[in-house]
Parts: structure tokens; C-alpha cells; sequence
């Protein structure tokens, strides 16, 4: 294990805890108390270096996506609308089963490739920008079944 896979937050907190539980069992000895009081600043300090690392890596991520969206999300978003279009063009309602297997189909290719193209993404993150796609082309759907 690597410094930089320690969760600095949760080594503050566990070290908070155990000086608070140690200083309410042990009472008012005076020594003790100068022991808790700094374990009590080195939790406090480590867990404030936990939230700037965390602030800092949510930075580079969000930078990151920023430049992903234009390079990655937005060209998949394009290539698997417009072959949702096109599907939509060819749909009646006796194929609209296939029509619904393909769309399956759809959503989990599309998922492959965020998941490739952009590792730092948690699934839950793919997931949400699978479903807002599949919003978007519902809308698509329903559009085209007004016509």
C-alpha cells in the first residue's frame, strides 16, 4: 500500500475517535490529556488533508470530463442517435420488439465504450449518462409517433 491510496479523512476520523473514547474512559488524568490533545490535532489535520485531496482529485476529474465531453460523450452520443433515427425511420409495430432489442443493445455498447474511454467514471456516472440518452431518444420516439 502506497501513501497515496490512504483515505486521509477516515485515519483522521478513526484517530478523532479514539481519543475522544480514550480521554472519556481515562478521565482527567493531565498527562493523558496533553497524549489526546495531540492525537486529537493530528486527526484534525489529517482529515483536513483528506478533503483538500479529495477537493483537488474532483477538480482534475471534472477538468478532465470537460475535455471528455467534446472528445468522447458528445461523438457517441451522435454515432448511437443516429442510428437510433434510423431505426426509427424502419419501425412499425411488428418489428417494434427487434426495434427494442436493439436499443438494448445500444445502451449497453455505448456503456462499453464510456467504460473504456473514460476510466475515472464510476459506473453509477456511465450509467446516469446512458440513461439521460435513452430520455433524449424516448423523445425521439415519441416524436416521430405524433408524425
Amino acid at each position: 500500500m502506497q501513501l497515496k491510496d490512504i483515505d486521509f479523512k477516515l485515519v483522521g476520523g478513526i484517530l478523532l475517535m479514539i481519543a475522544i473514547i480514550t480521554y472519556v474512559v481515562a478521565g482527567d488524568n493531565e498527562t493523558l490529556t496533553f497524549v489526546v490533545s495531540i492525537i486529537v490535532m493530528l486527526g484534525l489535520v489529517l482529515c483536513i488533508v483528506g478533503i483538500v485531496e479529495t477537493m483537488i482529485k474532483s477538480k482534475k476529474e471534472n477538468e478532465l470530463l470537460e475535455k471528455d465531453i467534446d472528445r468522447v460523450i458528445q461523438p457517441l452520443v451522435t454515432k448511437y442517435s443516429n442510428y437510433n433515427k434510423e431505426l426509427i425511420k424502419n419501425l412499425t409495430e411488428e418489428n417494434y420488439p427487434e426495434y427494442v432489442e436493439e436499443r438494448k443493445k445500444i445502451n449497453k455498447e455505448m456503456e462499453k465504450e464510456l467504460t473504456e474511454q473514460i476510466p475515472y467514471l464510476t459506473s453509477k456516472e456511465i450509467k446516469l449518462i446512458v440513461i439521460e440518452f435513452n430520455r433524449n431518444q424516448d423523445e425521439l420516439l415519441k416524436n416521430n409517433d405524433n408524425q
